[in-house]
């Protein structure tokens, strides 16, 4: 956590702490900062990606077919509101929120369905636990009203049930991705709107439809995975 707070401010003092690719590219930079910790303390730092010590791309290419297209029809459906702006400003910061927040969202996966999970199940076996401690400083570090964080609380739970029947962090990283990549290019297209804080009623309900929706069909089409690392050769 020392690591991740030391590399996100060193981020926020690279880029322009004050807007959305700030945010994204300052929690970008933080995504060795697992790995390190893993290091520093003796522990695989390949352990937590998958349990087979590897980026598994099969599951991110299976993942991505799965989860991307219906993100990419919100983003086509909030970009045809008639208020969406199609400049060479924002058409470039949509293509550089594309390129950037699978960083992003793979840095806040590592830590918080990988790295703080793995700690505390070395202690605790129930996943329930396991993930559900996780999860908590996950969901507030949002600053959302209340019904935006229980939508983050669904996409928590979501991401830490693919993580666990994957056996792995990809499944994850795309469908955090693939939620990001819509919110964050709506921004971009409509550069006078303010990002939303106050998550109306209508808009979570829709957005953890859309998650349970997503991760069942990526439950459905990803085989489940021992969860067990391989033992030392």
């Amino acid at each position: 956590m020392f690591l991740v707070l030391i590399l996100v401010v060193i981020g926020i003092g690279i880029v322009d702490s004050e807007s959305t690719l700030g945010d994204v590219y300052a929690l970008a930079f933080a995504i060795p900062a697992p790995f390190i910790a893993a290091r520093i303390m003796g522990r695989d730092p390949a352990a937590l990606v998958s349990v087979v010590k590897r980026v598994r791309w099969d599951i991110v290419g299976k993942a991505a077919v799965i989860a991307l297209p219906p993100y990419a029809v919100w983003l086509a459906i909030s970009a045809a509101d008639g208020e969406a702006q199609f400049t060479r400003a924002t058409l470039s910061l949509l293509a550089v929120f594309v390129l950037i927040t699978p960083l992003q969202a793979a840095a806040e996966e590592v830590m918080f369905r990988a790295a703080l999970p793995q700690l505390v199940g070395a202690r605790v076996r129930s996943p329930w636990l396991v993930y559900g401690i996780a999860m908590l400083p996950f969901v507030f570090m949002h600053l959302y009203n209340w019904m935006g964080l229980l939508d983050i609380l669904m996409f928590a739970t979501c991401a830490s049930y693919l993580t666990w029947r994957t056996g792995g962090i990809e499944a994850a990283v795309v469908l955090h991705a693939a939620n990001n990549i819509m919110v964050f290019g709506g921004e971009a297209l409509h550069p006078g709107r303010a990002p939303i804080v106050d998550v109306p009623l209508e808009l979570a309900a829709v957005s953890s439809a859309v998650t349970i929706a997503v991760t069942a069909l990526l439950a459905l089409r990803l085989r489940p995975q021992s969860r067990s690392l391989p033992s030392p050769q």
